[in-house]
């Protein structure tokens, strides 16, 4: 999708990019779970175009050495893109773990961040309700077709479901949506 499609999208939205934050799980998500160090089909250009647009991004892995996650960010050319790195070494707990990444993203920032402004991309549906708990929406990220989307979201809980970082419009929709349109978990507080 050529870039005036995604700016199209965000010029439409009731947030503005600086106003996200959008927090990245490492492997499985960011980095293929197959074992050989390869980024997800499309996550290289997704960053890229998130940073380029000014949203603030973090990653927040179970990792437990930093340096080992820097290794990898560098390898595929996206250290400078992440504003910070959040791993086992802060917290093992995984709740813990996405509140010290908010916490050091408006250190970072010298901004508040609402947190239906705040998304969690991983690939654990294991860890869904921790970022229920925070507050803010998550974004499973499902790569196998073994079950279709509205089964995993069912299932799991999770706000949002994609099949990878492929369709960069697909993501921008997420991210972008218009304020009134409330999550599914939102709707359900609602009521």
């Amino acid at each position: 999708m050529p870039d005036r499609d995604l700016e199209s999208i965000v010029s439409g939205a009731g947030v503005l990019p600086s106003e996200l934050l959008v927090l990245f799980d490492l492997y499985g998500t960011l980095v293929t779970a197959s074992g050989a160090l390869e980024f997800a089909p499309g996550a290289i250009a997704l960053v890229k175009e998130l940073k380029r647009i000014g949203v603030t991004m973090g990653v927040v892995t179970s990792t437990e050495n930093t340096r080992v996650v820097d290794d990898i960010l560098i390898s595929g050319g996206l250290k400078e893109c992440f504003s910070f790195v959040v791993s086992y070494e802060d917290s093992p707990d995984h709740s813990e773990r996405i509140l010290a990444a908010i916490s050091k993203a408006q250190k970072i920032t010298g901004r508040s961040f609402e947190r239906s402004n705040v998304f969690h991309f991983d690939d654990s549906l294991s860890r869904v309700e921790g970022s229920h708990r925070a507050l803010i929406n998550h974004v499973a990220v499902v790569p196998s077709p073994q079950y279709s989307l509205r089964e995993i979201q069912a299932s799991s809980g999770s706000d949002f479901v994609i099949r990878g970082f492929a369709d960069k419009a697909e993501v921008f929709g997420i991210l972008f949506k218009k304020q009134s349109e409330a999550t599914p978990r939102e709707r359900h507080r609602v009521r």
